[in-house]
């Protein structure tokens, strides 16, 4: 398919036109560079034809030469057929020069049946004593190494494996030899004669009998004590017996190669039987017949299919020692795991132990190290490197550790979180311990897969639980907390000198311990979800205390006398445990670092900077409520400012008064690292009430001359109290807006269209509202000329309505103008 789309003349073609344009890429290429082209392309295409005729050339003369060859062979096959047929013509003739020659013939089969028989006897009186002495080794074998079971047992005085010193290769050498003659002597078992039949089928029987006591003492009292053998330093006897495996492959490997062959010439020949004839088949010359031919012809052994046939007794069975060996493998590492899960049984029924026990499966991954690092080192270099030997041993110690732990995670949900954390943990140390350090492939470890693959759905079961109980707790926590704050039986704990309610040291202590809990299961992901569950769980929280704090400080607001006191230290604790809490949050993303890789470090920074930001909301409206509570103190006093009294009496001083009384508490109580935080809300507040006033207030008058010298006195006063917790700019900022409202008073009518555009520009949102109801209250005010200033405002303030607001500046926050 490739080579017919190299081929497409399309694409050649538009390879070409690609080529030429390539070497024409501006007009005096067609001047310049037209003629060596062509000259080089016209030299490249003689080469090509030349190299062509050449290839050509050669391919005709192999192929002459192949034609050559086969004519002379077919000549020299037809010269073979002549003389085999003379040949045949030969023989046939003779046969009639030489007198009596059939006799000569019948004579000469009897004969070589004869010698056969001597040496078939001869065989057969040797058979027994082989046979003795066979048996004699075995029974040897045997006893020596029962002696060394006795001697393990502790019933002897001698060391382990002092009598495991056998030899099993003259024992199997002889027992072959003795299946081989077995083998051979199949053709004598083909008789009429009832006594040689039962003879020779006794005497194969007890060599049965042999063949399977031997079959019976090399895996049972053999390869069952691999490990043992081993141990003792018999590691020849391993070698001698994957040498016995490895002949009996051989010879099941050629039983099973000759029954194919058979199965083929007998589908070839679809059943029929050749007759060999003495002295007129075409396929014997000059009447001589095969070996097996002659004995169909006459002699005791020749004749009809007697009582053996194809004897069972005589026939080869394939024996699959190499299977055999496998499986003696398997069944080794299964009795010395199911030893050890006996005694972990054992001790749990003493204990009465229930649930995951972490040690135990540390300690099978121990023993599962330990004998691997045993196996590669001492077992492996006896077996051939195709046996795989190591990774027999490793498949089967890995499926009993998986049969062992599956039934723990067959009903998750009856699991707690420490049981999951410790088979999490444990299964990947395992497969740290199987990949790095005993280098067993992935493939391996995953068929069958540990905990029946189910990592994930753990995983997600720890996760519910822990979610679970951290809710659980967390409405625990949060159902105390808040009957505290409501009932305000006594003042808030004091903690470093700052007021709290112990919030952020339960809430944490609990998000730490699940977080440790969750690091021990080495699951990145996991911990992620983690962050972000709790940051579901504490919002429940943060909308919690937000209700809590607003319908408590309406209370104090609205019905201050029916109020319990303390609300503004409680209200100080609450903002302190909030921000304890961020700082708790920040400590928490740093412990993170390096533990986790980028990719999760993200994700878990995301939510736990978010968790941060929400308890910030949580503080700024706290810090709001507080900010409430101290001006609705103050309620009396800013409803009478600009109004006639205010001109008489100075307001301000018992504004300040109750400022500093309120500050003071706040130096006292709440965290200083708030304090810069909490009085801007204050210095907010007092310019967005000053300037509040200017619409709420009744009997409103700005008197010239006198109003904006006393704002003036006014703003001077709040900016020597507030310079004590604020910076000279961020005063002079805030205060920026009253200054706009002294010069709306101040400023003679003729300008004041240039001062509110001056104004827009800093302020863009400042409502035009706002304007009217200064000009609206100066002393000096005149339907008339006002009249048409606030037109000319209105339509300046129309035109510049379609400017976006980026940053909403102080006037967005007046409660009037909204």
């Amino acid at each position: 398919m490739d080579l017919e789309k190299s081929l497409n003349p399309r694409d050649i073609h538009q390879f070409a036109i690609q080529k030429v344009a390539k070497l024409l890429l501006n007009p005096d290429d067609l001047e310049n560079n037209l003629i060596p082209i062509r000259n080089k392309l016209n030299q490249d295409k003689l080469l090509i034809d030349s190299q062509l005729k050449i290839d050509a050339q050669r391919l005709i003369d192999n192929v002459q030469e192949g034609l050559e060859k086969l004519g002379s062979t077919n000549h020299q096959m037809e010269k073979v057929k002549q003389d085999m047929h003379k040949a045949h013509i030969l023989c046939y003739e003779a046969q009639s020069l030489i007198s009596n020659y059939d006799r000569v013939k019948n004579i000469s089969i009897a004969h070589r049946n004869f010698e056969q028989t001597e040496t078939f006897y001869q065989q057969v009186q040797e058979f027994q004593d082989k046979w003795g002495y066979v048996s004699k080794l075995l029974n040897d074998a045997e006893a020596r190494v029962l002696s060394s079971h006795s001697t393990a047992n502790g019933s002897s005085g001698a060391p382990p494996g002092a009598n495991f010193d056998i030899n099993l290769l003259p024992i199997h050498y002889n027992l072959r030899k003795l299946e081989e003659f077995r083998e051979k002597a199949g053709q004598y078992m083909q008789t009429d004669d009832f006594d040689v039949y039962s003879t020779l089928n006794m005497m194969f029987s007890e060599l049965d009998k042999l063949v399977e006591q031997f079959d019976k003492f090399l895996w049972q009292g053999v390869a069952s004590q691999l490990y043992e053998i081993v141990l003792n330093n018999r590691n020849h006897l391993v070698v001698q017996l994957v040498k016995i495996v490895e002949v009996e492959e051989k010879a099941d490997y050629k039983l099973e190669k000759s029954k194919k062959r058979d199965e083929r010439l007998e589908k070839h020949n679809d059943g029929s039987k050749r007759q060999v004839d003495g002295g007129s088949s075409a396929l014997t010359f000059g009447g001589l017949a095969s070996t097996s031919s002659s004995r169909n012809a006459g002699g005791r052994f020749g004749g009809s299919t007697g009582l053996g046939g194809d004897s069972e007794i005589t026939q080869r069975k394939p024996k699959y020692y190499k299977a055999k060996l496998v499986d003696e493998i398997r069944s080794c590492v299964r009795r010395r795991m199911d030893a050890v899960f006996q005694e972990q049984d054992k001790a749990d029924g003493v204990s009465g132990s229930k649930g995951v026990d972490v040690e135990k499966l540390k300690h099978m991954t121990q023993l599962v190290k330990e004998d691997l690092e045993f196996v590669q080192e001492e077992i492996v270099p006896c077996f051939p490197p195709s046996y795989d030997c190591f990774g027999v041993f490793s498949k089967e110690y890995h499926f009993l550790v998986t049969e062992r732990t599956d039934p723990l995670v067959e009903q998750p949900g009856l699991l707690e979180g420490g049981d999951i954390v410790h088979l999490l943990q444990w299964s990947r140390e395992h497969q740290m311990v199987m990949r790095k350090e005993l280098r067993i492939p992935r493939e391996h470890l995953e068929s069958p897969p540990l905990l029946r693959g189910q990592e994930e759905r753990l995983a997600q079961s720890l996760l519910d639980i822990i979610c679970r109980n951290v809710d659980q707790w967390f409405r625990n926590d949060l159902a105390a907390k808040t009957r505290v704050f409501i009932e305000r039986v006594e003042p808030p704990t004091v903690y470093y000198k700052y007021y709290t309610m112990n919030i952020p040291s339960i809430i944490f202590k609990i998000i730490r311990e699940q977080v440790e809990l969750i690091k021990d299961s080495n699951r990145a992901k996991l911990l992620c979800d983690f962050f972000s569950q709790i940051r579901i769980l504490l919002g429940h929280n943060h909308q919690a205390w937000n209700r809590i704090m607003e319908e408590e400080t309406e209370r104090q607001i609205k019905k201050p006398d029916e109020v319990i006191p303390g609300l503004v230290d409680y209200a100080i604790a609450l903002i302190n445990d909030m921000y304890q809490c961020i700082q708790e949050t920040d400590s928490l993303i740093k412990s993170l670092e390096g533990s986790l890789t980028r990719t999760y470090k993200e994700r878990a920074d995301t939510d736990l900077n978010g968790m941060s930001d929400d308890l910030n909301r949580v503080l700024q409206f706290c810090i709001e409520c507080l900010v409430d509570i101290v001006y609705s103190d103050l309620g009396e006093v800013i409803d009478m400012l600009f109004t006639p009294a205010w001109y008489k009496d100075d307001l301000l001083h018992p504004v300040i008064k109750t400022l500093e009384d309120y500050c003071s508490d706040f130096e006292a109580n709440l965290n200083k690292d708030l304090i810069p935080q909490l009085t801007n809300a204050m210095m907010e507040r007092f310019v967005i009430e000053y300037l509040d006033s200017v619409h709420t207030n009744k009997k409103v008058t700005f008197k010239v001359n006198k109003a904006e010298a006393k704002i003036r006195d006014e703003v001077r006063m709040a900016s020597r109290f507030f310079m004590k917790f604020v910076g000279r700019n961020a005063i002079t900022e805030a205060f920026r807006p009253i200054e706009f409202l002294v010069s709306l008073i101040e400023q003679p009518p003729s300008v004041i269209v240039i001062e509110f555009l001056n104004v827009k520009n800093k302020f863009p949102d400042v409502p035009i509202a706002f304007i009217e109801d200064v000009l609206s209250r100066r002393s000096d005010a005149s339907k008339s000329n006002f009249k048409a200033i606030i037109e000319n405002l209105r339509g300046d303030s129309k035109n510049a309505a379609n400017m976006i607001v980026v940053n909403p500046t102080i006037f967005s926050k007046l409660r009037s103008y909204k």
